[in-house]
């Protein structure tokens, strides 16, 4: 489980997994209603898709999916 605390920017988290060392993660795009987002660290090696329910309907998996190409992330494996 993960900590994060705001930033002073509006597009960025300081997240921890082990409450020594914060690493920064930079809010990439948002559904309208705020229910989903995605989140990735500058190195292009961590990604998330967070939302509020555990689930995501296919369309919206299929925008993610072309924003995370966009974003010039590395789709080897999704899970």
């Amino acid at each position: 489980t993960g900590v994060a605390k705001t930033s002073h920017r509006t597009d960025m988290l300081f997240i921890t997994f082990d409450n020594k060392r914060y690493s920064s993660y930079n809010i990439l795009a948002f559904t309208d209603d705020y229910s989903y987002a995605l989140v990735g660290g500058d190195d292009k090696n961590s990604l998330w898709i967070l939302g509020r329910k555990n689930y995501i309907n296919r369309d919206l998996y299929n925008w993610f999916i072309n924003l995370i190409i966009d974003f010039s992330f590395k789709l080897v494996k999704l899970s």
